[in-house]
């Protein structure tokens, strides 16, 4: 599908960021209908495609994935946001509007948040970490493994993550003790992302996800079924992470399905804002300090205003940035002959992805 527009996918980002707030509302009212956040297993996975995606179109593009390239361009996009965000936070605490601390933003900075840390305004930041602890590894898998064992060891990968959630349960302590935010734990969404991209950019493969039962009606409304249930009653399974990618999977062919939702202005709106969003909902919506503006609706209107200004004087300026760099680098790694322009597929997956390349 090299070249192709990737519709549906900002109708996934606003469904995930949506799914997040609502999940920390719940959470600090003190009703949790689920120990897994669907919102933030979805984005994972949007992450690893995407990002995937971007990857193997510079491939394409240029013949070489340049590690350099992708590091310069993802801390252009993560860091000034999180450097805005801790910084504000560290200038409330001495008035008790928040509990960060330069220890906690230290962790937050290294990304290890998942494994360090207490600050409650920066639990948050345990996604990130996981994502950035993967993509340390992802890149130069890609690169070292070659193009004809990259899915093999992304399947080994898979294959072996319930066995090893087993033996962690089973022997290495009871599971209430274990942090199951450890990236070796749930690492799962990423990767299936990623095997996503890799099948779908792959011409030989591409017709297994793309065959009428894999992207029928009822495998649609079974995979959404089976993503309510298992989030609901219980903690996210690989099962559950299989539908998400299925149900991602049938909207990239078949976005029209969802009534024009998926594509429509106002999830383009929230997706362009939506790690903007995930940034700064922490301050408003759980476990919130704040006084007046910690109330639903004001805790919500709040995020949003906030992380439309981040969206404003931070991302998208940031984003052209990258754009240029992109372009430039893009210019200097083209063989000759062969086309150094980016293909709108990869403009709209670069554009596309919460906290991505």
């Amino acid at each position: 599908m090299p070249g192709r527009r990737l519709a549906g996918l900002d109708g996934w980002r606003a469904i995930a960021i949506i799914l997040v707030v609502a999940h920390h509302l719940a959470a600090s009212s003190g009703w949790e209908w689920s120990q897994t956040n669907l919102g933030v297993c979805i984005s994972f996975t949007l992450s690893g495609f995407l990002i995937t995606w971007v990857l193997l179109e510079e491939e394409a593009a240029t013949g070489v994935i340049s590690l350099k390239s992708f590091y310069q361009r993802r801390a252009l996009r993560i860091l000034p946001p999180v450097l805005t965000f801790l910084a504000i936070t560290l200038a409330l605490a001495p008035l008790g509007l928040t509990d960060a601390t330069f220890r906690d933003t230290g962790w937050c900075l290294l990304f290890v948040r998942n494994l360090l840390g207490k600050a409650s305004i920066t639990t948050h930041f345990w996604s990130l970490s996981v994502e950035e602890q993967f993509y340390l590894l992802w890149p130069a898998m890609l690169i070292f493994a070659g193009k004809k064992a990259r899915l093999k060891v992304a399947l080994t990968f898979l294959a072996l993550a319930p066995l090893w959630r087993f033996v962690n349960n089973k022997w290495l302590g009871p599971p209430d003790l274990i942090n199951q935010r450890r990236f070796d734990l749930c690492f799962v969404p990423i990767l299936l992302g990623c095997t996503l991209a890799l099948i779908r950019f792959d011409p030989k493969l591409i017709h297994y996800v793309r065959n009428r039962f894999v992207q029928s009606r009822a495998m649609l409304v079974f995979s959404i079924a089976l993503i309510i249930g298992l989030f609901h009653f219980g903690h996210g399974s690989v099962i559950g992470f299989v539908a998400i990618a299925v149900a991602i999977n049938e909207s990239l062919d078949h976005s029209e399905r969802w009534g024009g939702i998926l594509n429509s202005a106002p999830a383009t709106w929230i997706a362009k804002r939506s790690y903007s969003i995930y940034i700064w909902q922490e301050l408003f919506c759980l476990n919130s300090r704040v006084g007046w503006l910690s109330h639903f609706p004001q805790n919500v209107l709040a995020t949003l205003a906030v992380a439309s200004v981040s969206y404003h004087f931070i991302d998208a300026p940031l984003a052209r940035l990258r754009k240029r760099m992109k372009s430039k680098q893009a210019a200097e790694l083209a063989p000759a002959g062969r086309c150094a322009e980016p293909s709108l597929s990869l403009i709209v997956a670069s554009q596309a992805v919460s906290a991505g390349d």
